[in-house]
């Protein structure tokens, strides 16, 4: 048996799995920004694909007439070559495209569910804050957002962040500048799995000379976008609003501060 076809035997057996992880990484927490390769990314795929198939098949087999020749798909994968064999088997599929095209698509559709409703569990009650197995890869998530301090304070104490102050450490040449203001956003790198660059509000420049002294100036404009790639580290903090009630006056409070040295361009 050919071995193209096995790969795409195998690979249109294991959609579900794909459809489950795609869902359940999406937005910030895309696999897209995950560092990992086409085996890996296959092999974590595969396993869902075949506890979902197993469980369809199951389900399916008990509450219908419809019965399952696994020996075929077994034959085919094991290479089986004889010419008559392989005839029924592909007369058996072209008799069954119909159903077979349901159920694949049936079962992605509802692995696409159960991974996005998976993701919401786990990110509505906190579970990747209180298990490490559980937490997202994609680590600036946590310290952009403030959802770090809930893993040593408790759950949800990142709510009390008003904004979030970053220092930005950057080597241009021999001059090394420190770009600070208010963190608006930040974008992943699709090809480093790390950082890509991040936007700051009202930025302001330090820079410093050789001899010593430094200078410090706002920069006009809105927002100042920082690529990663000369960033040697940021320092992070975070800030609530404090009412002070008996003199109807307000102050931010630096709730705490987290410098994050970047070896080998990633955190």
């Amino acid at each position: 048996m050919n071995f193209a076809f096995v790969t795409l035997l195998l690979l249109f057996i294991s959609l579900p799995g794909i459809a489950i992880r795609k869902s359940y990484y999406s937005s910030r927490f895309s696999i897209n920004y995950m560092s990992t390769n086409l085996v890996n990314e296959l092999i974590w795929s595969f396993i869902p694909a075949i506890f979902l198939n197993a469980l369809a098949i199951t389900v399916i087999e008990s509450k219908t007439d419809y019965t399952f020749r696994l020996e075929y798909f077994g034959y085919l994968v094991a290479g089986g070559n004889d010419k008559q064999e392989i005839h029924d088997i592909f007369q058996n599929i072209h008799l069954s495209i119909r159903y077979i095209l349901v159920y694949i698509s049936s079962l992605t559709i509802i692995a696409i569910i159960l991974g996005a409703l998976a993701r919401l569990i786990v990110r509505g009650f906190g579970l990747d804050i209180f298990f490490r197995v559980l937490r997202f890869p994609n680590r600036w998530h946590y310290l952009f957002t403030g959802e770090y301090l809930d893993i040593e304070r408790g759950w949800k104490y990142h709510n009390n962040i008003d904004f979030i102050i970053v220092d930005v450490l950057m080597a241009i040449g021999d001059e090394k500048i420190i770009y600070s203001g208010i963190l608006e956003d930040y974008y992943l790198s699709k090809t480093s799995g790390g950082l890509d660059r991040i936007i700051i509000k009202y930025p302001a420049k330090k820079t410093f000379t050789p001899d010593g002294s430094s200078d410090y100036r706002e920069i006009p404009g809105n927002y100042l976008s920082i690529s990663y790639e000369k960033i040697l580290n940021i320092n992070i903090q975070y800030y609530e609003f404090d009412d002070d009630e008996e003199d109807n006056t307000s102050e931010w409070e630096d709730i705490e501060s987290e410098s994050s040295t970047i070896p080998n361009r990633r955190l």
